[in-house]
């Protein structure tokens, strides 16, 4: 007669190898949950320290963005600026293109600017250069590079800067200044050019040749 244990078909050999493979699992799945509660803090960390550093980055460039900014401008193309004197003479302001400074919305560059005063008469006065700076607030325009005055009546000259005063409607400059007149060739330290163009003055160092067949 067989024992109660073999009939019932139990073996202790069985019972001791699922009991190992219990614990096994048990270890391995409590191996892994230790894994967790030590990379977990350290998986938190890294997100904190990321979005720090993407906080810090954004907050940065949002500081900096008006300097990049600064170099886009409000820009125009072949512009014109009408206006008067305060002696009711008029004068065009015009240019290849223009920029309005955005840290100082006063001021506007211009490219290639002239200066026309009492377009369609007799004396009109025409002041190019090839780069220019217009206040808008003082209506002052300063002019620098190739410089080059002209009129009617018969004045070309050339200077490095000219500064045009359009309220008064004074064109002016402390530079040299050499060119033509209806008289003859003139040289001279520094010039003005007065009452909407009807005088002309040269100071410091005036050097002038007289021709008659003019």
């Amino acid at each position: 007669m067989s024992s109660p244990t073999a009939e019932a078909g139990f073996d202790a050999g069985d019972d001791i190898a699922l009991r190992a493979a219990s614990y096994a699992a048990w270890r391995a799945h409590s191996h892994r949950i230790h894994i967790y509660r030590r990379a977990l803090p350290a998986l938190i960390g890294v997100i904190l320290i990321g979005l720090t550093g993407w906080v810090a980055y954004q907050t940065l460039a949002w500081r900096f963005a008006p300097a990049a900014n600064e170099r886009v401008s409000i820009r125009m193309v072949n512009p014109r600026f009408h206006g008067r004197t305060s002696d009711n003479l008029p004068y065009v302001i015009s240019a290849r293109s223009a920029a309005r400074d955005d840290r100082n919305f006063q001021r506007v560059v211009l490219d290639q600017p002239l200066f026309s005063q009492n377009v369609g008469t007799p004396t009109q006065t025409d002041v190019r250069a090839a780069n220019g700076v217009y206040m808008e607030d003082s209506r002052v325009l300063s002019l620098e590079n190739d410089v080059i005055l002209t009129d009617k009546r018969g004045y070309n000259f050339k200077t490095d800067r000219s500064v045009i005063d359009t309220r008064a409607g004074i064109v002016s400059g402390q530079k040299p200044i050499d060119g033509v007149g209806p008289l003859g060739r003139i040289a001279a330290s520094s010039y003005a050019v007065e009452n909407g163009g009807e005088r002309v003055v040269f100071r410091g160092k005036v050097r002038a040749r007289i021709e008659t067949n003019r």
